[in-house]
Parts: structure tokens; C-alpha cells; sequence
């Protein structure tokens, strides 16, 4: 390797400069959506005894049941980050199976929340393409004691060589003849381990959630469904399982979670469950509860319904004392382990901004092999040793790490600092090409609660009507009050976001949407990614009555909600709120969205 000068290594440094991100500004620590898969950063040291705590938790559910870990710590100093090794660990070393629970975005309805997660939770897959799901199932069928079973039991422990078995040994059989051959398979597995076959049966029909299988299309799609809470008539049907109303879906939702946590028990897999983000949400509208408090009571309610369950909470201090301010019998099932998180040492830190640096210059394959090179580079190494004793002393962030480091990386490579507003714009592309890459499920409720925020700060007349105020709805979502400049008068917008499956969900809901006296309207709007069934008499009839009455259904496309999910999710995870509202407004990225023209203006123009 040849050396060169200090000054070669700047003049291609300021060049890569040009082509690769500031190392310090391409991710947070771990973000929410890092959870799940690689981080940018890993740092092994960090909240380890916090780590072992949890993990011995796990190990030890078969004696203590059940168990509530509430984790405590400032803001920005790894909890997630600590989260993400807890969750890494159950996958790697199959200690049980991982549930990540966002903000609660419907107070109302926090326990059907919990479910549509952790359901979600579970057909993440791991490095393999494995689901939890699969995970689930191959582990209940390797339970399986009759003699027609025992090839299957052999081949349990490889689920892609039991999955393919199965198809094979059953490729010419007709969807009843397979779904009879699950029923048999759900009923060997569900008497002797005292579980509802039912459930059995979804999670079996999981097992071939990913194969293109004709036989299992609409199965497989409605047992998901059924287990979410979520409307596939069709698949339901066809799965051969019970239908709740969507009314019911809220009171039936724990003993979802109950009977899946006994599965797993079954199936020698512990369930975490995660709370997280709790300090980033404002609940919508009237709610005597915090975020923090509307969570609390749903781990407590899961506590005593459940077992083979670990549930940890996850609460910045600021927001422990409304934990805390419960009653005595909810803290205590909520906080049997309290687990207080300390500041990163310097060490750490230093490991940090180590690891950033090294990523920079391995992608700008840059060769260090200089002479009297601060290891630190660009940076002298006296202004990290300052910068690091001083956030110490101040009970080191991270997050102020990472920015002081990347306003002075900035200042290294001859670069003007970088206004809020650029920084601002840079954050909210990177969310917008991860969301495009991940391609994110979201439920009625947070799509809802997604355009109630954006509508609450649009701070300027939009689709020719200018704000003045966002009620709830009363059966709907929510109400749009404002003034039509076009035409002169103040209007009331009654939304409902509905994406079933179900058409007898959907005449209820367009029903609701219909009643326009129940909530004062002059006009209704329902927004809706699917185009309606053409089989779907009734509800084609529903849509021709909204659209006489002046109403509207507007079309939900990812690249307008997607924006809009962007701006949502730096606003959860800033710590300076109200100067990101300010930056929202800059943006104009609220002003200018298509679907929040299109839910505004009136559908004659």
C-alpha cells in the first residue's frame, strides 16, 4: 500500500465528498423501522447488563408465566438500539418470537392495535425468508404424535424442505381435499395441547404464506386476515373460519393475543412483546389518558389474560411519572422489572463516531495510510476527546453526538453548514426511499390518524378550503370543518378511511359515511386504496348515493400517502417538535400533496 500526503488524502476526501452522504446524518442510532433487520451502527457494549436482564426474563418463562419489564431512560441513548439486540438475539438464537407495537393511534381501540401488530409482527422475515409464522407452525406440527405424522415431525426442525413435502405429497389434491387434510393436521395438534383448532388451522395455512400455491391463495389470505382482525370475506371463508363483526374485533382482541400466546407456548416459543416510542404521540382528539397511560393499561389487560408472554415497556423519564401515577395493582403488573438505562460512556461514544467514519471510508474506498493522521479523521482528535468529555458531563446523548459530529464533518470537507430546512428535506427523502423500499401495512386507523395530523398542520388553504378545525367523527374518522373560498361557504367533511375486504363491513361503513345529519356534514368522503367490487351490488349502489349527495370517494395511492407517512415519522422521532412543525410548513410538502387536495376540494371542482 502506497503512503500519501495528508494533502492528497483531503483533495479525494472533498471528492467523495460529493457523491456519498455525511456519515452522521444517513440514520438515527436505530429508528423505529431498524428494529427489524441491520442497523447502521452496532455498538455491543451499550446497555448490556439491561440486555442480559431481558434475555434471562425469556429463558426463565416457563417458571414466572408471565412477566412486565418497563425500561426507563432519557431520550436519545439507545433504547431502541437496545431493543434491536433483544429482538436479534430471539431470532439468531431461538429464544421465542417478537412483537414491535407502535404509537397507539386510536385510543378507542388500543387492544385491536396491539393485535394488528403483533400479527404483522410475526410475518416479518428473517435473513432466510423464514416468518415468524413458519416459525410458529413447523414447531406445532413437530408436536404431532399419530404415525401418519412422522415424516412431517422429522422434517420440522427445516421448514422449507417440511413445506415442500407437504406440497408435494399433496400436489394433486384440490383446495377442499388440502383444506380437509389441515383440518386433520389442526385437530392432531390442537386436543392433546388443549388449543382451539381454529387457531391451529390459521397459523398452519401460514406456513405456506409466501408460495404461489392456487390451492392456498384465498386461505392463506384469510386466515392472516382473521388473525389481524382485518376483512377478507372471501379468504375467510374459504380458510373455513368464524367471522367477527368489525364492531367486535376491539372486545375480541385479547383473547386473540391469549390463544396465540398459547400456541407459541406450544411450540416452545416465549412472546415478547415490545412498547415502544411512547414519549413521540399525541393521542387523537379527547382522551383522559397519555400515550404513555393508554399503553400501560393495555400491557396490564395482556398481563392477566395471558401467559408464555413478556411484555416490556419502553418510556422516556419525562414520561414515567404518568406510569407511574396509576394505580397501584397496574404498576405493579406493568413494572415486576424496572430497568433503568445509564448514559453511553466515552468509550462508546468514541466507538461510535469509530464506526461511522469507517463506513464513509469504505465507501469512498479511501486509503488512510498516512503519516501523523488523527485516528479520528477529518476531525482532530482533540475536538472528539472535547466533544465526548463534554456531552459525558452532560449525560451524553447520542443524538447530539451524531448532529455536533456532522456539523463539523461538514465544516472538514470546505462545505457551508447545511440549513434546518435542507437537513430537514434530506430526513424526510431518506424516509421517503425506505418506505418505497419496505412498502409498509398500515391499517385504517393509522392511515387515518396520519391525514388527521397532516390536515391538523396544514397551516394554509389547500384545495380551496381553508381550515379552521378537525373533530372526531362520531362513527367516522374524523370531521374536516372549514371555509370553501371557491364557492362561499363553510363546510364540514366527514372521512372515513376503509380498506375491507368484507362487503358487509363496507355497506356498514358507507352507511355511517351516508348518515350526514349523525355528524353535521355537507358532504362525505371515503378513502379507499381497491376499487369496489363489481359483485358488490349494495355497495356500488352506497358509493352512487354518496356521490349524489355531493360526497366523494378518493382514490389512496402510495406515492401521495407515502410523503405524508414521512413527515409523520420525523415527527414522532425529533425530540424538537414544534421546530419540525415549523419545518413541515417551510416544506409546503402538506400544501402541495395530491391527496390532501383531493379529500378538500369539492368533487365538482
Amino acid at each position: 500500500m502506497t503512503d500519501i500526503s495528508q494533502e492528497e488524502l483531503f483533495s479525494k476526501f472533498k471528492t467523495a465528498r460529493e457523491s456519498i452522504p455525511n456519515p452522521f446524518r444517513i440514520k438515527s442510532i436505530v429508528t423505529a423501522t431498524e428494529v427489524w433487520g441491520a442497523v447502521q451502527s452496532e455498538i455491543p457494549s451499550l446497555h448490556l447488563d439491561a440486555e442480559k436482564t431481558i434475555l434471562a426474563a425469556i429463558r426463565n418463562i416457563k417458571d414466572i408465566g408471565k412477566v412486565g419489564i418497563l425500561i426507563s431512560a432519557d431520550a436519545g441513548i439507545g433504547k431502541s438500539h437496545l431493543i434491536h439486540r433483544v429482538r436479534e438475539n430471539l431470532e439468531s438464537k431461538g429464544l421465542g418470537i417478537f412483537a414491535y407495537i407502535p404509537p397507539i393511534t386510536e385510543p378507542n381501540r388500543p387492544d385491536f392495535h396491539v393485535r394488528y401488530h403483533l400479527v404483522d409482527s410475526f410475518t416479518r422475515q428473517n435473513n432466510a425468508g423464514i416468518s415468524q409464522w413458519e416459525v410458529i407452525a413447523a414447531r406445532l406440527i413437530g408436536t404431532a404424535k399419530a404415525k401418519n405424522y412422522s415424516k412431517y415431525v422429522e422434517l420440522s426442525d427445516n421448514i422449507p424442505s417440511l413445506r415442500e413435502f407437504i406440497l408435494m405429497e399433496h400436489k394433486f389434491m384440490t383446495h377442499f381435499e388440502m383444506m380437509d387434510f389441515i383440518e386433520k393436521l389442526a385437530s392432531e395438534i390442537a386436543k392433546p395441547n388443549r388449543l382451539k383448532k381454529d387457531f391451529v388451522k390459521a397459523v398452519l395455512l401460514l406456513l405456506f404464506e409466501n408460495e404461489k400455491e392456487a390451492k392456498f391463495a384465498d386461505a392463506k389470505e384469510g386466515a392472516l386476515s382473521w388473525l389481524q382482525g382485518s376483512d377478507h370475506e372471501e379468504g375467510i371463508t374459504a380458510a373455513k373460519l368464524p367471522r367477527y363483526p368489525l364492531d367486535q374485533q376491539q372486545g375480541v382482541s385479547v383473547s386473540f393475543i391469549s390463544e396465540l400466546c398459547l400456541l407459541a407456548e406450544a411450540a416452545s416459543l416465549p412472546v415478547v412483546i415490545c412498547f415502544d416510542q411512547l414519549d413521540n404521540f399525541v393521542p387523537s382528539f379527547d382522551c383522559k389518558y397519555t400515550p404513555s397511560q393508554v399503553a400501560a393499561f393495555c400491557v396490564d389487560r395482556l398481563h392477566l389474560q395471558c401467559k408464555n408472554l413478556i411484555l416490556i415497556t419502553s418510556a422516556v423519564t419525562t414520561r414515567l411519572m404518568e406510569i407511574k401515577a396509576l394505580d397501584p395493582a397496574t404498576l405493579a403488573r406493568v413494572s415486576e422489572r424496572s430497568i433503568s438505562l445509564n448514559p453511553p460512556n466515552a468509550t462508546e461514544m468514541y466507538e461510535l463516531v469509530r464506526q461511522r467514519l469507517d463506513w464513509f471510508f469504505k465507501k469512498a474506498d479511501l486509503d488512510l495510510n498516512v503519516e501523523n493522521l488523527s485516528p479520528y479523521y477529518p476531525f482532530q482528535e482533540s475536538e472528539i476527546v472535547t466533544l465526548v468529555t463534554n456531552l459525558e458531563r452532560g449525560k451524553g446523548n447520542l443524538r447530539n453526538l451524531m448532529n455536533k459530529c456532522a456539523d463539523l464533518f461538514e465544516q472538514a470537507g470546505g462545505k457551508p453548514p447545511k440549513t434546518d430546512l435542507e437537513l430537514f428535506l434530506e430526513l424526510y427523502e431518506q424516509n421517503l426511499v425506505s418506505l418505497n423500499k419496505k412498502k409498509p401495512k398500515n391499517n385504517d386507523d393509522e392511515i387515518a390518524e396520519i391525514l388527521r395530523f397532516c390536515l391538523t398542520h396544514l397551516n394554509e388553504e389547500s384545495g380551496g378550503v381553508k381550515l379552521t378545525q378537525i373533530e372526531k367523527g362520531k362513527d367516522i374518522h374524523m370531521v374536516i370543518c372549514g371555509y370553501d373560498s371557491a364557492h362561499t361557504k363553510d363546510v364540514r367533511i366527514g372521512v372515513r378511511v376503509c380498506n375491507t375486504g368484507a362487503s358487509a363491513t363496507f355497506n356498514a361503513v358507507m352507511n355511517r359515511i351516508l348518515n350526514y345529519s349523525k355528524n353535521n356534514l355537507t358532504r362525505g368522503c371515503l378513502v379507499r386504496s381497491e376499487p369496489i367490487k363489481s359483485s358488490w351490488s349494495r355497495g356500488i349502489k352506497l358509493k352512487d348515493d354518496l356521490l349524489a349527495k355531493q360526497g366523494e370517494v378518493v382514490v389512496l395511492k402510495e406515492n401521495e400517502l407515502f410523503p405524508l407517512i414521512a413527515l409523520y415519522q420525523i415527527f414522532q422521532q425529533d425530540q424538537e417538535q414544534d421546530k419540525v412543525l415549523g419545518l413541515i410548513k417551510d416544506s409546503r410538502i402538506i400544501v402541495e400533496n395530491p391527496l390532501i387536495q383531493e379529500i378538500l376540494s369539492a368533487p365538482n371542482g
